[in-house]
């Protein structure tokens, strides 16, 4: 009988100093931002900055929507970062303390970008965490927005 190693991954979210650092895609260091921004209001009390945050959180949503818009050529699927930004823009919206359902817009557009790029291409690197973790929140969705559960 073989036994299966176990190596532990690091959270993706540990990873966002050097996909800040290393980002290609203008949406990546916005959403960033407004969630960086978003968390420091929250933690300080600090409603101006909360206020500039969601100045943050629009040109971010505008950048990601540009280039979701270039995703129509053949052969084109999402990348890391493409699927990165609207989980980002979720825990902003966590951190501003919007609605849940404006969460659960974020995760379903990340699940749906997933879905795009298709199991095959999300095996490795960054967006293998983001994809077990955007598998379990579909399914938590779902159930949710089919037998209306809250919480």
């Amino acid at each position: 009988q073989s036994k299966r190693s176990y190596t532990p991954e690091l959270p993706w979210l540990t990873h966002l100093p050097v996909i800040h650092s290393k980002a290609a895609k203008p949406a990546v260091r916005l959403s960033i931002r407004a969630a960086s921004m978003a968390f420091y209001a929250k933690l300080h009390n600090d409603p101006t900055v909360l206020v500039d945050s969601f100045r943050w959180y629009t040109k971010s949503l505008h950048a990601q929507r540009v280039s979701l818009a270039r995703l129509h050529g053949p052969g084109r699927i999402p990348d890391d970062e493409e699927i990165l930004v609207p989980i980002i823009l979720g825990l902003y919206e966590v951190y501003a303390g919007t609605t849940a359902d404006s969460v659960l817009h974020h995760v379903v557009a990340a699940c749906e970008i997933i879905k795009m790029r298709g199991p095959e291409n999300c095996k490795s690197g960054i967006v293998w965490p983001m994809f077990k973790a955007m598998r379990v929140s579909d399914v938590s969705t779902t159930w949710r927005m089919r037998y209306g559960f809250t919480d």
